[in-house]
């Protein structure tokens, strides 16, 4: 239980980050404003890169340094393709406790049944590291596993507001879809394409859906609970708005969302064709360094989400930095 004296000091700001070649992490932070303290926090994924004078950045860890945030509430590893996991031990070990409910894809345990190999050392310490402090707490680690219904809950818990009663907030997984990823763990099969268990993830906060969809894939968003999509308002797009996951925008309700993407320059994400798509359904579709028009370009590309409560609304404001930008 979270609790605020009144529902208008309640602030959720959610960071969707990018950088300039590839990289994707996201960081999302329950605040009381009036105290500046961060009641809830999340961390999806991390990057870094060296910037100026070859300094090292993390920008997952700027923020939740400049919010004063010491232990996650929420630490969730999409996949392990490197994009979304470089530096990411260095979060686990600085922000993460037994406290920290850490989420990781099903089939992923650093076993000879995994349906994946992991052949990257720091991918395999970061794994041992996870169950270690499971070790401590067995509620630790959660292994996404959506069912059949399309969804799979793993955190819930209540903001109390002196004022306006009390909000429910629910973190479910909907991705990876067990059926799915199930059967090639049953035939001992490996699975060729990270992406395949990849986390997807819906914050619910008493209806106000926010989808973070990390890279997962077509044959695991047609099988998601069609309803729960249809009630998201915010969608960092999956797998950087490409072709492979384009399935998304078809379950989404025109004109009640905001998107966000990511890009990777290599493979030339976003696709257009699919930015149009989602662009039919929002006046308002956001990037981190799609096309960019500033000639000073940074290494990165921060969207940044800030909601506010005035009974009844919610009211959100946009802040773009480094090569965000509106599409």
């Amino acid at each position: 239980m979270c609790s605020v004296a009144r529902i208008e000091h309640l602030e959720i700001r959610v960071f969707v980050i990018g950088y300039k070649k590839e990289g994707e992490a996201i960081v999302v932070l329950f605040r009381d404003k009036t105290k500046d303290k961060v009641l809830y926090s999340m961390a999806i994924d991390c990057y870094s890169f060296k910037g100026t004078m070859k300094s090292k950045r993390n920008l997952t860890d700027e923020i939740l340094r400049r919010y004063h945030v010491e232990n996650l509430s929420v630490l969730c590893w999409t996949h392990p393709h490197m994009d979304h996991s470089k530096d990411l031990l260095k979060i686990f070990h600085k922000y993460c406790r037994v406290s920290t409910k850490v989420i990781k894809p099903q089939y992923f345990d650093n076993k000879e049944t995994d349906i994946i190999a992991i052949n990257d050392y720091k991918t395999k310490r970061l794994v041992e590291s996870l169950f270690r402090l499971n070790a401590l707490n067995r509620d630790t680690v959660e292994s996404a596993n959506a069912s059949p219904r399309g969804y799979m809950m793993t955190e819930e818990f209540d903001i109390e507001a002196g004022n306006a009663g009390t909000k429910s907030v629910q973190v479910l997984l909907m991705s990876p879809i067990n059926s799915i990823i199930g059967q090639y763990f049953k035939e001992g099969k490996t699975l060729e394409d990270l992406n395949g268990i990849s986390v997807a993830l819906i914050l619910d906060i008493d209806g106000y859906c926010m989808m973070f969809a990390g890279d997962t894939t077509n044959e695991h968003i047609n099988l998601m609970n069609k309803r729960k999509l249809r009630e998201c308002r915010l969608v960092k797009t999956p797998h950087h708005t490409s072709l492979t996951a384009r399935s998304m925008v078809n379950y989404l309700e025109k004109e009640k969302l905001d998107t966000a993407c990511t890009t990777i320059k290599g493979v030339k994400l976003p696709v257009d064709g699919v930015v149009d798509l989602y662009k039919e359904k929002t006046d308002y579709f956001f990037t981190t360094g799609y096309k960019e028009t500033n000639k000073q370009q940074t290494f990165y590309g921060i969207i940044e989400y800030v909601y506010s409560f005035e009974q009844p609304d919610i009211h959100m404001t946009v802040n773009l930095y480094g090569n965000a930008h509106q599409v």
